[in-house]
Protein backbone atom coordinates (compact mmCIF):
# COMPACT_ATOMS: atom_id res chain seq x y z
CA UNK A 1 0.00 0.00 0.00
CA UNK A 2 1.20 3.49 -0.87
CA UNK A 3 0.08 6.46 1.23
CA UNK A 4 0.62 10.12 0.36
CA UNK A 5 -0.59 13.49 1.57
CA UNK A 6 -2.06 15.91 -0.96
CA UNK A 7 -1.15 19.58 -0.99
CA UNK A 8 -2.43 22.30 -3.30
CA UNK A 9 -5.08 19.92 -4.75
CA UNK A 10 -2.45 17.84 -6.56
CA UNK A 11 -0.72 14.56 -5.82
CA UNK A 12 1.70 12.59 -7.98
CA UNK A 13 2.04 8.89 -7.25
CA UNK A 14 5.16 7.20 -8.60
CA UNK A 15 4.12 3.68 -9.56
CA UNK A 16 6.97 3.14 -12.01
CA UNK A 17 8.41 0.37 -9.80
CA UNK A 18 5.05 -1.38 -9.45
CA UNK A 19 4.37 -4.40 -11.68
CA UNK A 20 1.81 -4.09 -14.47
CA UNK A 21 -1.73 -4.63 -13.27
CA UNK A 22 -4.88 -2.99 -12.01
CA UNK A 23 -4.64 -0.65 -9.02
CA UNK A 24 -7.25 1.26 -7.07
CA UNK A 25 -6.59 4.73 -5.66
CA UNK A 26 -8.71 6.00 -2.80
CA UNK A 27 -8.72 9.74 -2.07
CA UNK A 28 -10.16 10.89 1.24
CA UNK A 29 -11.04 14.48 2.13
CA UNK A 30 -12.78 14.99 5.44
CA UNK A 31 -15.91 12.82 5.34
CA UNK A 32 -15.76 12.24 1.58
CA UNK A 33 -13.83 9.63 -0.38
CA UNK A 34 -13.56 8.52 -4.00
CA UNK A 35 -12.00 5.42 -5.57
CA UNK A 36 -10.44 5.42 -9.04
CA UNK A 37 -9.10 2.47 -11.01
CA UNK A 38 -5.66 2.74 -12.64
CA UNK A 39 -4.47 0.22 -15.23
CA UNK A 40 -0.69 0.03 -15.60
CA UNK A 41 0.55 -1.82 -18.67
Amino acid sequence: MLTSNISKNKCVLDISNFPNGIYFVRVQTGNNSIVKKIIKS
